[in-house]
């Protein structure tokens, strides 16, 4: 097993005929028998091994953030509203609130519970929230004022409790907010396979599929894919084999995904 090292980034890397030599951005050299490129929906190796396939913009707007309850506010203002329920929707017209539990210390005195909120719809024409993936300038850990605005104009109908708590107070919070660039990929089977004989590299998670994550099928699927790959590699057996065993879930998941996030965000005279 070897060393897990953060905030180095992969500066080359090149195919060897045991397997791969890599060179990172602090100098330091390695030799491997594989690449795993799991580099996020920016994957750096992709970019050099598949140039030719890049994420497509989806018709959607996502932001997300974080943020913090003690125990007693938890307990007068939003666990009346959701029980015991640790994924929470809500749905407006075209719109789509949630919040989801993803960690607590339920101290009575000094407990707390972090709650992630997500506030999701359709692209507008001329759409001040939307983002394309190729915009660079992004800075995704900021709302622009277009979304404070988007909030505050929310018919009172639409932020019901626990909403109207959760997102009445997001300004005032200083919530710890993303800003989505939707985006839709699938690199080719034929394209990873051809690639596998010379260049030792297997993709797994948004390196190779991404799509949104609104009902969790993307992170879920990079868990399964890292599995799969564990199994095979510990086997010793050929690369091809993970592909042939993940593609069709990647396939099945890309062509519904899309379908799926159109439905969620339809008007409710639908």
């Amino acid at each position: 097993m070897g060393d897990v090292e953060y905030g180095i980034k992969l500066a080359s890397f090149m195919s060897t005929a045991p397997g791969v030599h890599l060179v990172f951005e602090n100098g330091v050299e390695v030799e491997g028998s594989v690449l795993v490129a799991a580099d996020d929906v920016h994957s750096f190796i992709r970019s050099r091994l598949h140039p030719q396939c890049g994420p497509q913009d989806w018709d959607g707007v996502m932001l997300n953030g974080t943020c913090r309850f003690l125990i007693a506010e938890w307990n007068a203002k939003i666990a009346p509203h959701i029980g015991d329920a640790a994924v929470y929707p809500g749905f407006g017209d075209q719109k789509v609130l949630a919040i989801t539990i993803y960690d607590a210390d339920w101290d009575p005195c000094s407990g707390y519970v972090n709650v992630s909120w997500c506030y999701s719809r359709r692209k507008q024409s001329d759409d001040p929230l939307f983002v394309r993936y190729a915009d660079r300038g992004l800075d995704k850990a900021k709302a622009p004022e277009a979304f404070w605005d988007e909030i505050v104009a929310l018919p009172p109908r639409e932020l019901v409790e626990p909403f109207r708590t959760i997102f009445e107070g997001i300004r005032k919070r200083g919530d710890r907010i993303t800003h989505h660039q939707l985006v839709s990929l699938l690199v080719p089977k034929e394209d990873l396979l051809s690639k596998l004989q010379f260049d030792k590299a297997v993709f797994k998670g948004d390196a190779v599929h991404d799509w949104s994550n609104h009902a969790g099928t993307a992170a879920n699927t990079a868990i399964q894919d890292a599995l799969a790959l564990g199994q095979v590699l510990q086997r010793k057996a050929q690369l091809e084999e993970y592909y042939e065993g993940r593609y069709p879930s990647w396939l099945k998941s890309y062509g519904e995904n899309g379908e799926d996030f159109q439905a969620l965000h339809r008007p409710n005279k639908e």
